[in-house]
C-alpha cells in the first residue's frame, strides 16, 4: 500500500492554512509518498523542505487529524493528514511546487480538503489553548 503524508498548515492566526499548486496543475497540500523505512514524521520533515523550503523550525507539528484510505487504478493508497502551526521561515515552492497560497479557513475548497478544514475548525477552540 502507497502511504501519502499530508500536512495542513494553519498560520499564527489560526484563520488560514496553506495550498499548493503542482506543476501539473494539481491544487493540494504540501506533503508527499512516504519512502520504504521511513516514518510519517520523517517524511512530513523531508517533503516540507523539499516542497516548500520549511525546516523543522519553521512549524510546530501539533498531531495526526485524520487518514483516509482510497483506491487509484487498483491501488491501495492511504493518506495521513497532519496539523501543523506555522512559526517563521521564507515559504518558497521548489521542485515539483509551482506556487503557494495562504487561503481563508472559512473559503470553500473541493470537497476532500471541506472535510479536513472542517475537522480543523471543531479544534480551534483547543488549538487555542495550546502553547504554541
Amino acid at each position: 500500500m502507497e502511504i501519502t503524508i499530508k500536512a495542513i498548515i494553519l498560520n499564527k492566526d489560526l484563520n488560514k492554512f496553506l495550498i499548493v499548486k503542482t506543476r501539473d496543475g494539481k491544487i493540494t497540500l504540501p506533503g508527499g509518498r512516504m519512502e520504504k523505512d521511513e516514518q510519517p514524521i520523517d517524511t512530513l520533515k523531508r517533503e516540507l523542505k523539499e516542497e516548500i523550503n520549511l525546516d523543522e523550525f519553521s512549524y510546530k507539528i501539533l498531531f495526526p487529524i485524520d487518514a483516509k484510505r482510497y483506491k487509484v487504478r487498483n491501488t491501495e493508497k492511504l493518506a495521513i493528514y497532519y496539523l501543523l502551526i506555522y512559526r517563521k521561515g521564507k515559504i518558497m515552492p521548489k521542485n515539483e511546487i509551482e506556487r503557494v497560497k495562504w487561503v481563508n479557513i472559512k473559503g470553500r475548497y473541493p470537497r476532500w480538503i471541506d472535510e479536513l478544514i472542517s475537522k480543523v475548525k471543531k479544534l480551534l477552540p483547543l488549538i487555542k489553548n495550546l502553547e504554541l
